[in-house]
């Protein structure tokens, strides 16, 4: 059977621990890849999260299932409701916008002696929300 590769997104839910979600996206990963791994975890800074087995699937723990089958029904019967409710979103293509008409900057900002424009300043300005850390200032 001829397999495409095509492009994949796998998004995940919530409730992890801190010692199951590497585990859970290490094999999850394999899966969608068709990929043998082992179970033994390789040392990592993390290893001591995972013992005392340090394997990468863990031994499911002996607890009783205390789900209330009517609660769950309850519970599916809700999110298909809200499900159904919601408004599909557009599909939208992916494209790469040009640049902008007479934009007079890119000359300067091609060199990398020359100080920027304000435009160009005002254009690489960051949000403070954002998770990487900056390399203004960094000369």
């Amino acid at each position: 059977m001829l397999q495409q590769k095509l492009p994949t997104l796998i998004l995940g839910g919530g409730g992890y621990t801190i010692r199951n979600v590497s585990r859970c996206w290490t094999y999850e990963t394999a899966v969608v890849l068709n990929e043998e791994i082992s179970d033994d975890l390789p040392y990592n800074d993390y290893y001591e999260y995972y013992g005392p087995d340090y394997k990468l699937h863990s031994q499911p723990a002996a607890m009783e299932n205390m789900n209330i089958p009517e609660n769950l029904e309850k519970i599916k019967a809700k999110v298909f409701e809200h499900l159904r409710q919601m408004q599909p979103a557009p599909n939208v293509q992916m494209h790469v916008a040009p640049a902008a008409f007479g934009n007079d900057d890119q000359e300067e900002e091609d060199d990398p002696d020359a100080r920027f424009s304000q435009h160009a300043a005002d254009a690489r300005q960051e949000h403070g929300a954002e998770f990487y850390q900056s390399n203004k200032g960094a000369e």
